[in-house]
């Protein structure tokens, strides 16, 4: 009874230790964290945040599956270590080594539904 207790905390632990990394942002080598909080969409100018290891997982399945599209409309074919994610969600800019690539015809469509660009309107 006790091994099975035992067991039983190990794998609780190991089951929280592997949610908290799933939602732990990801910085690339090299990326100063604090220059996330002056960043912006180039687009519409909100805030962008890191992108999580669920989320870069997420992503590099759609581009496995040659599923997603940079808002210039070509297929992604390589897969990222790292992203800066809109605020809403429905964009993500890719790493180049330790440089945010924040150039709107390469950002990454996550939501399919997401218009073509237009910088414009928000100015």
């Amino acid at each position: 009874m006790r091994t099975f207790f035992l067991t039983l905390i190990i794998w609780l632990c190991l089951a929280c230790l592997a949610t908290a990394h799933a939602d732990a942002a990801v910085a690339p080598e090299g990326f100063d964290t604090s220059m996330v909080s002056i960043l912006a969409c180039p687009e519409n100018l909100t805030p962008v945040r890191l992108a999580t290891d669920a989320e870069i997982d997420t992503i590099n399945a759609r581009i496995a599956a040659g599923q997603l599209k940079d808002r210039a409309g070509a297929t992604v074919r390589n897969p990222i270590d790292a992203a800066l994610i809109r605020e809403d969600s429905r964009i993500a800019y890719r790493f180049d080594g330790s440089v945010p690539v924040m150039v709107i015809e390469q950002g990454l469509v996550l939501d399919d539904s997401v218009g073509p660009p237009a910088p414009d309107s928000y100015r």
